[in-house]
């Protein structure tokens, strides 16, 4: 990011940053160029709960891609795995979600954003996300904002 920090993202079955340690936990970290964790963050639910993808823009806003089938992430139920992405300030607030769940099983790979602040989803569905599905697995790349 523009201060150097190294992010990442994953999962943990173990107890790492807040997490259960009962089932497959989503994390994100960053790490100054010390090695030092300076930001952390964990998705807690039920079900498996995978970050994939995180990104920063220039003001410092931090965007996760979420994959996760607990309702607790997204305050209703979800249809199989559901992708989200989340836009977190500087101080690891949310500040936006965005919520993709088709009749199916969704999956995110990949988050970005434009210099015009627009945020970037790639992955795939196995149902109706957008538009009829075609049989299998059907990529997608959305774009939300600007």
């Amino acid at each position: 990011d523009r201060l150097g920090n190294v992010w990442a993202v994953g999962r943990s079955a173990g107890k790492v940053v807040g997490t259960s340690g009962q089932r497959s936990d989503g994390i994100m970290l960053a790490f100054d160029n010390s090695g030092r964790v300076v930001q952390r963050k964990a998705y807690v639910g039920e079900a498996e709960d995978i970050a994939r993808a995180v990104t920063t823009d220039t003001q410092g806003n931090i965007y996760v891609a979420i994959n996760s089938s607990s309702k607790e992430l997204f305050n209703r139920p979800v249809h199989g795995n559901a992708c989200f992405i989340q836009k977190l300030d500087k101080n690891a607030k949310e500040t936006k979600r965005i919520l993709l769940d088709s009749d199916a099983y969704d999956e995110c790979g990949a988050v970005a954003v434009g210099n015009n602040g627009a945020i970037y989803v790639i992955g795939y569905s196995r149902g109706s996300l957008y538009g009829e599905n075609k049989g299998g697995k059907d990529g997608f790349l959305v774009k939300f904002g600007k």
